[in-house]
């Protein structure tokens, strides 16, 4: 109750000393930025560390749906939406938490609508990141990025698209033995115009999608 703005969107995870890392999307002007993606850590011990800002950077205005991710040598990995000043579309941004701090901030720009981001890290310590996008086909469809252990990014790979209809909302997982679970939620005719919730699992090596 300390934190006395409008705050939405919470995301978690939990490290392998057990402190959770918890990011949020607030209300709280910073610059020109009028939203914007919030991080704090809480300790084995039950001990909550300050509150960071993460979304302060150049031509930042808005801030929304973050997720976090927690990798193998403990670094914290936090993605979210955010739009550019006199920009219409949202973009991807990441930030990571090393032990030396939390790194610049990364934007994946485009000239189209990426969205609705899920994060998480595989087996290789590879940052897989899946959003939501209008830019393979006339309805939105998920896409993949991924981020190497070096910092490197490649993609966007396609991993869900349909001529019609529509998905959203991706989640993806990834579990130790080498695969990724994706879910999503479909619209369209052969959903019967319903909401409807989709998985599929893909088997991974290294960062190659083999099925």
């Amino acid at each position: 109750m300390d934190w006395m703005y409008t705050s939405q969107q919470p995301a978690i995870a939990v490290d392998g000393q057990n402190r959770i890392h918890i990011v949020w999307s607030s209300y709280l002007p910073i610059g020109n930025a009028l939203y914007n993606i919030f991080y704090r850590m809480r300790n084995s011990n039950g001990l909550w560390g300050p509150i960071e800002t993460l979304s302060v950077f150049p031509n930042s205005y808005h801030n929304y749906n973050p997720r976090v991710a927690i990798d193998s040598e403990g670094n914290v990995h936090v993605v979210w939406e955010a739009y550019l000043a006199n920009e219409y579309y949202p973009h991807i941004a990441h930030r990571v938490k090393t032990n030396r701090g939390w790194s610049e901030v990364v934007v994946l720009q485009s000239s189209y609508r990426r969205e609705n981001p899920s994060c998480a890290v595989d087996k290789f310590n590879n940052l897989q990141v899946v959003v939501r996008t209008n830019e393979i086909g006339p309805s939105y469809d998920i896409v993949r990025f991924v981020r190497t252990p070096e910092g490197n990014w490649e993609g966007p790979d396609t991993v869900v698209h349909f001529n019609t209809g529509s998905r959203y909302f991706p989640e993806i997982v990834a579990t130790p033995d080498g695969n990724l679970h994706l879910f999503r939620r479909d619209f369209g005719h052969y959903t019967n115009y319903c909401y409807r919730i989709y998985y599929k699992r893909y088997k991974i090596l290294n960062y190659v999608i083999l099925e």
